[in-house]
């Protein structure tokens, strides 16, 4: 298709009446909203647990935009309520505050919940509404709680979403009409565009990213479309997320234009839902403008369409879930879990209670996890990412083995599958062992060994001549290539140099993920061997920057060997000699632990994590084996 050469100069959608006739639909009951202080003024009349009780808020009609909020809260039950909207919104600067009249009585909401009322005021109708600053009392942790499990049924119930991105300005207005106009056709052609010039020899990254994008839309458009679909702060809340995804419909509000969410989903992917291991875009890396964008509305389409496939029967497990939305934010720590319960399939495994502290909330979310998949991925793939050098966050008092779901942060991830990697046994030992001090009892557990030399990272993988030598092994890069006795990797009877280039790539390539086959080898082999045979001309025949697993294990990896053993691995930047590679029951791939030296003894009684690792020879159970052969020995770890 050719690019769109002309966009519409106005776009305008007036305030829809709410619909008046719809029937609510009527899921079964899920998770779901808690909040933060509870406004003054107001003595809530208490919901009637386990009726599923909750309140409506009633809106009056208004001219003038400047007079007082008049509203009232009336309790009603799923199966009695009025058609209402549901509104999703950052509630702002809680120090920030205006009045309203609440039932009769001056109450006291944040400024920016009063400006959101306003502008959804009608002129003449009262307007039925779930707001949960009002409609909750946020003051109430056991009331808190209650709703928090019906979230995601009080919104699927609603006649339709609005999502507040505040008020309007030139360059949000702008976003909204380009929006309005793009099509699946134009996203394609970019993609398209992008993918033909990452194949020339002749076209750089920057080419792509700049220039091919920028054939359907002008920068300033693309700047319009960040300012609508990224900086608004309304696309980085935790509680927003599940309200989108459950609610039937919904109308995106930019002060007095709107714009309905179906517009914007049809130029979304449809395929490839993220998990706990992909994101929303696959690995496809030259789709910059298009990723930068569009990733979090991506992300929140994708979660519409797994929460309507789950009400057909579909299960879709909690980890994902929060994994998908690890960049949102909270004001408490303990909504990063609690905010998404209602988009999960297994969320009942885990119950709200506002009385319980983050590190408790946490803690018990990972031992119920792993008891209920015997596995240990959280630990050994985690993706919030483990802290650098295993410590503990001091903040939230979390243990180093514990991840830290209030973290925003992505990592570098080895590969989860079980079809790639499965260094430890299938299943752990449950019920996971957890002490009172936040000691988590791993028996069992393979030592590979210690850590003896970590060399640097590859820095500049478009120079190999000059980077690969400085991370080669000196017996390796020393060693006469004119022998016939070439030096050898004894866990895997190949030679030492092919090797150190297979773990430097993990033993993969990409994309997709996969382990190396024998076709794959041996033309990398081939590769590989005349590179170092005369590393100064291989620039001009095949740059190693083409191995795309070379360079992505660049990114956040080190090369390193283990004492006694020998065994070559690559491991976290964070890692430092006399950290210890293990293998644990239920781990697909090994760790790095940091040891605890007792001060008087000198004795290791524990460790911490520093993250996980690829150990060539010993990513298939192998391990198992040498055990069985007493060429290896199993501890029981105890982490903290």
């Amino acid at each position: 298709m050719e690019p769109l050469e002309r966009w519409q100069d106005t776009y305008y959608v007036a305030w829809e009446k709410p619909p008046s006739q719809a029937t609510p639909h009527r899921p079964t009951p899920a998770a779901g909203h808690a909040g933060h202080a509870g406004y003054a003024g107001h003595s809530y009349a208490a919901l009637q647990p386990p009726h599923e009780d909750f309140r409506i808020l009633h809106l009056q009609p208004s001219t003038n935009i400047q007079s007082k909020l008049e509203c009232s809260l009336q309790h009603v039950s799923f199966e009695q309520c009025p058609t209402y909207e549901a509104v999703s919104y950052v509630w702002g600067d809680q120090t920030d505050t205006v009045t309203a009249h609440l039932n009769g009585r001056e109450v006291t909401i944040t400024a920016n919940l009063g400006h959101v009322l306003r502008n959804l005021r009608l002129t003449t109708e009262t307007r039925a509404l779930w707001v949960d600053g009002l409609c909750i009392d946020q003051a109430n942790p056991t009331e808190r709680s209650s709703q928090v499990r019906m979230m995601g049924r009080i919104y699927s119930a609603c006649v339709r979403g609005l999502v507040w991105l505040g008020s309007a300005d030139s360059s949000r207005s702008r976003g909204l009409e380009v929006a309005s106009l793009l099509t699946r056709g134009d996203i394609d052609y970019i993609r398209g565009r992008a993918s033909e010039a990452l194949q020339s020899e002749y076209t750089s990254h920057n080419s792509i990213l700049h220039v091919d994008a920028t054939q359907i839309l002008p920068f300033k458009d693309w700047d319009a479309l960040r300012s609508l679909f990224v900086e608004p702060d309304i696309w980085h809340r935790v509680w927003v997320m599940q309200e989108m995804a459950c609610a039937p419909k919904i109308l995106l509000v930019l002060g007095g234009e709107s714009l309905e969410w179906e517009v914007i989903a049809s130029f979304l992917d449809s395929e490839g839902y993220p998990d706990a291991y992909h994101g929303p875009f696959h690995h496809n890396d030259y789709e910059y403008w298009i990723n930068e964008t569009f990733a979090h509305i991506q992300i929140i389409e994708h979660q519409r369409r797994i929460s309507r496939e789950m009400s057909m029967g579909r299960k879709f497990k909690l980890l994902d879930v929060l994994a998908r939305f690890r960049y949102t934010a909270a004001t408490d720590p303990r909504d990063k879990i609690y905010g998404l319960l209602g988009l999960a399939s297994d969320s009942q495994m885990v119950m709200p209670d506002y009385e319980k502290s983050v590190k408790d909330v946490y803690v018990d979310f990972f031992q119920t996890h792993v008891n209920e998949t015997h596995q240990l991925d959280l630990l050994c793939q985690n993706p919030w990412g483990n802290r650098a050098h295993g410590s503990s966050n001091t903040e939230l008092d979390l243990p180093s083995w514990c991840p830290d779901f209030f973290s925003p942060q992505n990592t570098t991830l080895l590969f989860a599958q079980r079809s790639i990697f499965s260094a430890g046994s299938e299943y752990c030992d449950v019920p996971c062992q957890v002490s009172d001090q936040s000691r988590l009892n791993l028996p069992g557990s393979i030592l590979l060994g210690s850590l003896s030399s970590i060399y640097g990272k590859i820095d500049q993988i478009s120079q190999p001549c000059q980077t690969i030598p400085g991370n080669m092994p000196p017996e390796i890069r020393d060693e006469d290539l004119n022998t016939s006795h070439p030096l050898m990797y004894r866990h895997t009877g190949e030679t030492a140099f092919q090797a150190y280039w297979r773990t430097m790539m993990a033993d993969c390539e990409v994309y997709p993920t996969r382990r190396l086959s024998n076709s794959s080898l041996d033309a990398l082999k081939t590769v590989f061997n005349r590179w170092r045979k005369n590393p100064a001309k291989f620039d001009n025949w095949v740059p190693l920057n083409r191995i795309q697993m070379l360079t992505k294990m660049g990114a956040g990896w080190r090369f390193s060997i283990t004492d006694h053993h020998g065994v070559y691995c690559m491991v976290p930047f964070a890692s430092e000699p006399g950290d210890v590679l293990a293998i644990m029951k239920g781990g697909k791939v090994p760790l790095v632990l940091r040891p605890n030296i007792h001060q008087e003894s000198g004795a290791v009684t524990e460790f911490r994590v520093v993250g996980p690792a690829y150990a060539h020879g010993f990513m298939s159970g192998e391990a198992a084996g040498a055990v069985k052969k007493g060429l290896l020995r199993t501890e029981d770890i105890v982490l903290v």
